[in-house]
Formats: C-alpha cells, sequence, structure tokens
C-alpha cells in the first residue's frame, strides 16, 4: 500500500505546481474545454481550490484513466471543474442567492 501513497503524493504535488503555475502566470485568457476566459477570472477560481478540493481532484483523476493528448489542458479542466463545483457550493451554502462577496468577479 505504500506505492499507492506516493503515487496520491506525487499526483497531488504535480496539481499543486499546476495551480500555482496558473497563478503566477501572466496571460490574457485561458481556455478551458474549449471555452475562453479572462486569466483574471480563472485565478479566482483557483485560488478557492483548498486541500479537500485537491483531493478530490486526485480522485478523480485516478478513477478516470485516460490517455492525455494535452496533460496541461486536461488539468486545468479537471481543477476549473472543482473550483466550480466549490463556487456553487458556496452560493448554495448561501440560500441559493448570489452574493457578491463570495463571487465578486462576474464574466
Amino acid at each position: 500500500m505504500e506505492y499507492l501513497k506516493d503515487d496520491y503524493r506525487r499526483v497531488f504535488e504535480i496539481l499543486y505546481q499546476h495551480i500555482v503555475r496558473m497563478l503566477v502566470g501572466k496571460r490574457e485568457s485561458v481556455t478551458v474545454q474549449g471555452a475562453t476566459y479572462p486569466h483574471k477570472y480563472v485565478k479566482q477560481m483557483f485560488l478557492r481550490i483548498d486541500a479537500e478540493r485537491i483531493i478530490i481532484a486526485v480522485n478523480q483523476l485516478a478513477e478516470k484513466r485516460v490517455e492525455m493528448h494535452n496533460s496541461s489542458g486536461y488539468l486545468d479542466s479537471v481543477l476549473f471543474n472543482v473550483a466550480t463545483a466549490t463556487e456553487v457550493k458556496e452560493i448554495m451554502d448561501n440560500g441559493g442567492m448570489y452574493n457578491p462577496y463570495i463571487a465578486p468577479y462576474v464574466v
């Protein structure tokens, strides 16, 4: 079972490094799943990702063993979806109402 821990640790590190690259990168826009978003918006979404969400992303990657042609784009998609789920959860926790203090940047 130790090898599983090493695999998870390695994937966790890859996701963490990818998030950091996204946060410090200087781009005008980012394309995620064919849709183009301002880098500022994607950066804000990635800042919402906590350790629990990274674990969810690691589990999603472990469950779906697919051949990746663009690993960076695939990681963008997985992490963006996890961040979006976090935003939806925050809105629902707020009684289903939009709160500008929770999601201050709207595309």
